[in-house]
């Protein structure tokens, strides 16, 4: 798949200035709007989740932080003072029965394990950012003061 670190695509946009290198603008536009948060992003789900966690001025928490007793797990947001996991279901791998039963498996787990877990999908994020956000809030025990009305 001959995949690139961010690191590498910033340093190919400034060796690429002096040069009339196709695609440079739109590569150089696409990394200021990503930022630097974004490069810990699994998935487009946990992007729009962190940008939404951002506008309601909430905690962003650890990214892809490692799962306790589980060899190369990890969740997608931790809250370790809140003792919190939240879990982003994008539609690609969280649809179908097999993803959801894998899924209550291991919310089990975490909760027998002292964790609290918050799970919420694509269409949450997308269709329904206030309840996200409320939610989100409500669970760290805290209110959201973004944009909304």
């Amino acid at each position: 798949m001959r995949r690139k670190s961010l690191e590498h695509l910033r340093a190919y946009v400034e060796t690429a200035q002096s040069r009339s290198l196709p695609g440079r603008a739109v590569l150089r536009a696409l990394l200021e709007q990503r930022g630097d948060d974004e490069a810990l992003s699994e998935s487009e789900a946990e992007s729009i989740f962190a940008r939404a966690l951002r506008k309601g001025k909430l905690p962003i928490g650890q990214r892809q932080a490692e799962r306790p007793g589980v060899r190369n797990g990890r969740v997608d947001f931790f809250y370790p003072e809140q003792n919190l996991v939240i879990e982003i279901d994008g539609r690609k791998f969280h649809s179908g029965r097999r993803e959801v039963k894998r899924d209550k498996r291991y919310d089990n787990g975490l909760n027998i394990g002292g964790k609290r877990v918050l799970r919420l999908t694509h269409d949450d994020l997308v269709h329904d950012e206030d309840y996200t956000l409320d939610v989100v809030a409500k669970a760290l025990g805290t209110s959201a003061c973004g944009d909304r009305p």
